[in-house]
């Protein structure tokens, strides 16, 4: 399914949340919306980073730190130490620190189980199978989630508060 029926206000959201790729992607090393300097490449409608790039391998340390320690024991030598990268390489690739890697990890989630959906909402042959497997492919991704497991045993209060509209 094509993204012609969004009208402008909808589409503007998903592009400034990184949920779908812009109509021209950034020139290599320029700064995505997710604050990174990498060179991420376009998949179907969303963007995933390249998972040997600095941004890719900061955000999987990151990843592997949150599901050991939770969001708020989780530093930046930790994640730099992860990734076997060095602090400075983390702060270049996201200008900001802590705050922004954490808000990149978790757009890339989003977009990760988004990109799951997509795939099982493609391959439906028709509505009743496309509601069975995208429901079916929800459950068994966030039962598989490390990161959203750990949130729900130890932070359950920042989930809710991340599913509240503001």
């Amino acid at each position: 399914m094509g993204l012609g029926h969004l009208d402008h206000e909808t589409m503007e959201v998903l592009l400034s949340h990184r949920m779908i790729a812009p109509e021209s992607p950034p020139r290599s090393g320029e700064m995505s919306r997710s604050g990174a300097t990498s060179r991420g490449q376009a998949r179907g409608h969303f963007q995933r980073e390249n998972p040997d790039s600095a941004a890719g391998r900061i955000l999987a340390g990151a990843e592997e730190c949150v599901c050991r320690w939770g969001w708020g024991k989780t530093t930046i030598e930790d994640i730099a130490r992860e990734a076997g990268l060095s602090r400075a390489t983390i702060y270049r690739t996201f200008p900001g620190g802590r705050d922004v890697v954490f808000e990149a990890l978790r757009r890339h989630k989003v977009i990760e189980f988004f990109g799951e959906l997509e795939a099982a909402a493609a391959a439906a042959p028709d509505l009743e199978s496309l509601l069975t497997d995208v429901i079916h492919t929800a459950a068994l991704n966030l039962a598989a989630d490390e990161q959203f497991q750990y949130q729900l045993r130890h932070e359950a209060g920042e989930i809710l508060q991340a599913l509240t509209f503001r």
